[in-house]
């Protein structure tokens, strides 16, 4: 059986291993050849994500096809959901490429969030109540890692901002006072059933993610808030697939919704070295009608992220990070050390024999 991957980043790159493991062969389709999915897929397809063509030979050799983004055309999804087995949903996938449509599925399903306003051009930014200040200013669509993402204290700031990204279609969202962010990534099989992965509390800098710990130092009235809210999600999106969700707690204990994610997340990571099961695993095992494993946490695991930032002249000081034996080291195979850019992770396990 092959399986299929739109997106070749190294989301891709760790599905193709997860289903290697389980002896499944696997395709990617992605424009760029060097792309960190292209050395371990069986088979690569160097095309744009809307090229037909490509679409269509993938479909053939393919029992199930994924994505590893929210970002590939709509059009796309659509037309391989029409003729193959495909993860996820169309429509879900069309709700999580636009923050607008996402804020306010969750706020007509009673979902919490925190205050935002859909800023469509300039005059929505006037006349503005002053209780949305300080706020963020955010991107409708293709923001990511702190991207298209601007802090506002009072109206002019706004504008600016507004300004400085193009005047496309934003949100405004209010701050809110954080007490800390968790995670949670669940998949859901063709037959509805779930399987809540462990949560993880991370911490983002620049608006990347730095850490995620798994499990969240959260008490289990919150967890049990958490996943009920995530099944009330995915039933209402008629999810199929993995979903990831990003939760904020503010300093009232209040959890809510930030932001979802149709695939598999940086913050589930943890699960390669400290569960049973990785996210990629129940990725594979959902695609293939397979059962869940068992992604019940082993040890206390903390990830982090590795960027170009971490970088001396090209090189990575890899002899530092694995003279720590409890460190495993996962790299990514990217040939451009940009800053901000992520080249791999370490899971540092807490082990106690």
């Amino acid at each position: 059986m092959m399986l299929g991957m739109i997106g070749g980043g190294q989301l891709g790159q760790m599905f193709c291993l997860a289903a290697s493991s389980l002896g499944y062969k696997t395709c990617v389709i992605d424009p760029q050849q060097n792309c960190p999915a292209s050395s371990v897929a069986s088979e690569f397809i160097k095309a744009d994500y809307d090229d037909k063509n490509a679409l269509d030979m993938m479909i053939k050799k393919c029992y199930a096809i994924t994505i590893e983004f929210e970002n590939i055309p709509l059009k796309a999804a659509e037309y391989l959901n029409q003729k193959t087995i495909f993860y996820p949903p169309p429509l879900a996938l069309e709700i999580c490429q636009n923050r607008i449509l996402e804020k306010n599925f969750l706020k007509n399903n009673q979902i919490l969030t925190a205050d935002f306003l859909s800023i469509q051009n300039e005059n929505d930014l006037k006349n503005i109540d002053n209780f949305i200040y300080p706020a963020i200013l955010k991107t409708a669509k293709l923001g990511y890692d702190g991207k298209g993402q601007v802090i506002c204290h009072n109206a002019k700031e706004a504008s600016e901002a507004f300004y400085n990204l193009k005047q496309q279609q934003c949100i405004l969202e209010k701050k809110i006072n954080l007490q800390k962010e968790v995670s949670q990534i669940v998949a859901i099989n063709k037959d509805k059933q779930k399987y809540h992965l462990p949560i993880a509390e991370n911490i983002h800098i620049n608006g990347i993610l730095s850490k995620s710990t798994a499990p969240a130092k959260i008490d289990n009235n919150t967890k049990k808030e958490i996943e009920k809210i995530t099944a009330k999600i995915a039933i209402n999106l008629n999810y199929q697939g993995i979903l990831s969700i990003e939760f904020f707690i503010d300093e009232n204990n209040n959890v809510m919704v930030n932001e979802l994610a149709p695939r598999t997340h940086n913050s589930g990571h943890y699960s390669m070295d400290g569960c049973l099961s990785s996210q990629f695993d129940q990725q594979v095992r959902v695609m293939a009608d397979l059962p869940f494993g068992n992604s019940l946490l082993l040890f206390k695991t903390e990830m982090t992220n590795i960027l170009g930032d971490d970088y001396k002249n090209g090189e990575l000081d890899i002899k530092k990070i694995l003279s720590d034996d409890k460190n495993k080291l996962h790299l990514y195979g990217k040939t451009e050390d940009r800053i901000g850019r992520k080249m791999g992770h370490i899971n540092h396990c807490y082990i106690n024999i």
